[in-house]
């Protein structure tokens, strides 16, 4: 589908493109104490059962036990339920850290720069993290919420919940350059 979409917009708008690595502003995502992760920061046990798309169990199936604190549903990004009015909260189940951490370069945490993984581990893993995204980034249009100020904030979650914490750098990333675009015919 996402070939299909991309050469529709090629042809009608003589869409040109090409990817550049380029040396950018990023954070590093790294293990605050090597050796150590946060209580909601686990490696995905091989033999927990972990459905890609939620169901109801029917009454024939034995009943699984699913760690509440994470998503019930694994393979993605989750927003979940958060403890406080004005805090956020997502996890994730059965996720590679590459995905955790460019997750983080989006929406309530605040960061305007990629995310690259420097953590060193391996495997699949459950994670959840709850914070207080700043005011300004619950400040979009038509957004009446308020952030709580006794929550902790995204650094501060980062390294209580999951034990990991960023460090500004200088680093290689990815960035889709346009090349050519024309406005469409009339047609």
């Amino acid at each position: 589908m996402r070939l299909m979409m991309q050469s529709l917009l090629a042809d009608h708008f003589r869409l040109a493109i090409h990817y550049e690595t380029r040396q950018v502003p990023v954070f590093e995502l790294l293990v605050d104490q090597p050796g150590t992760l946060g209580p909601l920061l686990l490696r995905h046990p091989d033999d927990s059962p972990c459905p890609t798309t939620f169901r109801s169990p029917s009454p024939s199936e034995p009943p699984q036990t699913i760690d509440s604190r994470f998503p019930a549903t694994c393979g993605g990004l989750m927003g979940m339920v958060p403890s406080a009015p004005g805090r956020f909260r997502a996890g994730a189940r059965n996720v590679p850290m590459e995905l955790i951490a460019s997750s983080m370069a989006e929406g309530a945490s605040g960061l305007e720069r990629p995310v690259l993984d420097r953590t060193g581990l391996t495997g699949k893993f459950d994670f959840a993290i709850e914070f207080s995204p700043q005011p300004d980034v619950l400040s979009a249009p038509g957004a009446n919420l308020r952030s709580d100020p006794t929550g902790p904030t995204f650094a501060g979650a980062l390294k209580e919940q999951l034990g990991l914490r960023l460090e500004p750098r200088t680093g290689p990333f990815d960035v889709l350059v346009i090349d050519n675009v024309e406005e469409p015919s009339a047609n």
